[in-house]
């Protein structure tokens, strides 16, 4: 294998890993710490505000439709496997931003087909 590729497998290897880990952002309160919540957030409206459905409906998977709303409602929610979503939005820019990803990954990143699901 080249190195290039090793190196780029390695990586994607560890970006997965972070998924249904016990790594949440400690948060005196036991919740999600603002900075967390807020690149969640953040990645939600920039690529999963707007997803073209296979039927050609439109759909936000944005908790709450807003960024404001997004990191109210992270913050109340302790028990989100947050690092799992924040890494099913970050693979749709991963792999080029297309709806085919948002597709997939989106629906992921709000904890959609049992894939981040709560601890």
């Amino acid at each position: 294998m080249k190195p290039a590729r090793l190196i780029m497998t390695l990586l994607a290897g560890l970006w997965v890993a972070g998924c249904g880990s016990d790594n949440k952002p400690a948060n005196p309160d036991g919740g999600p710490t603002m900075a967390a919540c807020t690149a969640y957030c953040t990645c939600m409206v920039m690529y999963c505000n707007s997803v073209v459905e296979p039927d050609g409906g439109t759909v936000n998977f944005t908790p709450g439709g807003t960024m404001s709303a997004c990191v109210s409602t992270c913050l109340q929610h302790a028990e989100w496997d947050l690092a799992c979503r924040t890494t099913h939005c970050n693979n749709v820019p991963m792999n080029g931003g297309t709806n085919d990803y948002k597709v997939i990954h989106c629906p992921h990143a709000v904890g959609m087909s049992n894939t981040c699901p709560p601890p």
